[in-house]
């Protein structure tokens, strides 16, 4: 089988012994790639940059016109000799894929490089031409060794990279051997430089479509309407930019490589345009919320997607505006709005103005509400020791334990450190009262006595270290939790006809509390609480006391000069 060696300036073949069993094939291999490589080695590449040349030679017939669209039969060859000079391998293998995919959709069949051509000749098989065996006129040479390859063109380049771009040198030979084209052409890739180069030789083109959502949209080809969607339009081969557009919706824009002889489908979904709400005549300072988000300072413009909305305006001691807009796409929507000034009290306050303040103090009501049995409450009278042995029902003590209902009420003073979520009170300290009239026994521990009893007073004071808190923050409203452990010191007086005098038993018990609570805070500083508290005590018999608390309180920054001095002070 002959071997087809290419280099960059002669083209010839060598045949080895085997090939000998095949005479005829070979001989018109070797006559055909010898007359091929002769016409190659005299059309040297020209490195100037020269027009299209149309040769008027002809060997065959010197007044018949060149056919440069000879590549559109499916049954030609064109034959791509490629020469680099001073490329990188990578800009050699895109400028190989460009012109790949640029001659995608093309009739003719295309050699690109010479291993390509190799393969064609090593698999080429046609009959003598009868002109070789004197049975018909021969024609040119360069002629013969075209239709005996099936060639239609043979394209020859020179592909080199300057400092900013590509550039190739090419040359189109015809059927004649004769070169009918001489060009230069750059570009700033290689790849794009091979669609150039396809476009230039073959006026390529391909076939887009456009379509979109809404129909009836306005397509722009390389700044140029061509119509609206939707729509098809041929284009050269290459890139394009295009852009899509009708009123009241979004641009598309992008662009499109075109190969040759290629159908391409560009579909869209024109989204409408974003409205703008304009609020006029708020406050310095004021916010916007839309739909209860926050959205951004309310002089600002707000684009929001078209659709209904309802809108807060808000602003430190202000009354809140509210509304509702209806925004339309590509408008401008524009609401007045007249902000009231807010009362002292109900003026909003944000966090980072509340949490500088660290320490604080509170004094409060308390009122308790407690079914309780007085258990081992004692005292002392003329030396006696007595205890509460429970309370009487109908002059009897009931077999088991019978509690009764108290409400003392009194007052509460707390100290309390806090962070800006958690805190930690110092020290809660409550003095509560209650008068009531209660039938009980008492038991004299000497004698064993039973002494009936009446039960005047109850007074309690209350002890709560080292209660730990969390908050959060809602604008003015603050909601607590707090949990921890305390102590309890009760004193009941009681009096009787068997009793010398009126006497105080007293009792000392422990018990955890938990509350929930919420704080008001008129100024940075200053701030009301309700709160309730359960407290459940160690001893069992005590039973489960419950409050309410309301208070008010200060808050005060840097007592210690540990803590940041608030804005108002620097």
């Amino acid at each position: 089988m002959c071997r087809l060696v290419v280099p960059t300036k002669k083209l010839y073949t060598s045949c080895p012994r085997a090939a000998r069993k095949h005479p005829q094939k070979s001989a018109l291999r070797a006559l055909a790639l010898f007359t091929l490589a002769a016409g190659l080695a005299l059309s040297p590449i020209s490195s100037a940059q020269a027009q299209f040349a149309p040769t008027d030679d002809s060997v065959d017939d010197p007044q018949a016109p060149v056919d440069d669209n000879a590549h559109l039969d499916a049954t030609r060859l064109v034959f791509w000799l490629i020469q680099p000079a001073a490329v990188s391998v990578k800009a050699l293998q895109d400028f190989h894929v460009g012109l790949e995919e640029a001659l995608a959709g093309e009739r003719a069949r295309h050699l690109l490089g010479e291993q390509a051509f190799r393969r064609h000749v090593a698999e080429f098989s046609a009959p003598l031409p009868l002109c070789v065996v004197g049975l018909a006129p021969c024609v040119s040479p360069q002629t013969l060794a075209f239709d005996t390859l099936k060639l239609s063109l043979v394209i020859r380049l020179r592909l080199q990279a300057n400092t900013s771009h590509f550039e190739v040198n090419y040359e189109v030979m015809d059927r004649r051997g004769l070169v009918s084209r001489t060009a230069t052409n750059s570009a700033t890739t290689a790849r794009a430089l091979a669609f150039d180069l396809v476009r230039e030789i073959f006026d390529a083109t391909g076939t887009v479509s456009f379509d979109s959502q809404p129909r009836g949209a306005v397509v722009e080809i390389d700044g140029e309407p061509i119509g609206t969607t939707p729509v098809s339009q041929r284009l050269p081969v290459g890139n394009h930019s295009y852009r899509v557009r009708i009123a009241d919706h979004r641009d598309a824009e992008g662009s499109i490589e075109i190969a040759s002889a290629s159908s391409s489908l560009v579909q869209h979904d024109l989204g409408l345009l974003p409205g703008k709400l304009s609020i006029d005549g708020a406050p310095e300072g004021a916010i916007l919320l839309v739909n209860g988000a926050e959205w951004g300072t309310a002089n600002a413009l707000a684009e929001l997607e078209p659709g209904n909305y309802t809108i807060e305006v808000r602003a430190n001691g202000y009354l809140s505006f509210h509304d509702n807009v209806r925004v339309l796409p590509g408008q401008t929507i524009q609401r007045a709005v007249l902000l009231n000034p807010a009362p002292t009290l109900l003026k909003r306050i944000p966090p980072e103005a509340i949490t500088i303040s660290r320490y604080g103090a509170r004094l409060a009501y308390d009122v308790g509400f407690h079914s309780t049995t007085f258990r081992n409450a004692r005292g002392e009278i003329d030396a006696q020791e007595l205890e509460f042995r429970g309370f009487t029902q109908d002059g009897v003590l009931p077999t088991g334990q019978l509690s009764r209902f108290v409400s003392p009420h009194g007052v509460r003073a707390e100290a309390y450190y806090t962070g800006e979520n958690f805190g930690l009170t110092l020290l809660s300290l409550s003095y509560l009262q209650s008068s009531t009239e209660l039938a009980a026994e008492l038991e004299v521990r000497q004698s064993r006595e039973i002494v009936p009893v009446t039960v005047t007073d109850v007074r309690r004071l209350q002890l709560r270290p080292f209660q730990l808190s969390y908050r959060m923050f809602f604008d003015n409203f603050v909601p607590v939790l707090e949990g921890g452990i305390g102590i309890g010191f009760q004193w009941i007086d009681v009096s009787g006809e068997l009793l010398a005098k009126p006497t105080t038993l007293s009792q000392t018990e422990a018990f955890w509390t938990l509350g929930l609570g919420l704080q008001y805070f008129f100024t940075p500083n200053l701030a009301a609480m309700v709160r309730y508290n359960a407290q459940s005590y160690f001893n069992p018999g005590l039973g489960v006391e419950h409050m309410l608390n309301l208070g008010i309180g200060m808050v005060f920054g840097n007592v210690f000069g540990f803590e940041a001095e608030p804005p108002g002070k620097l």
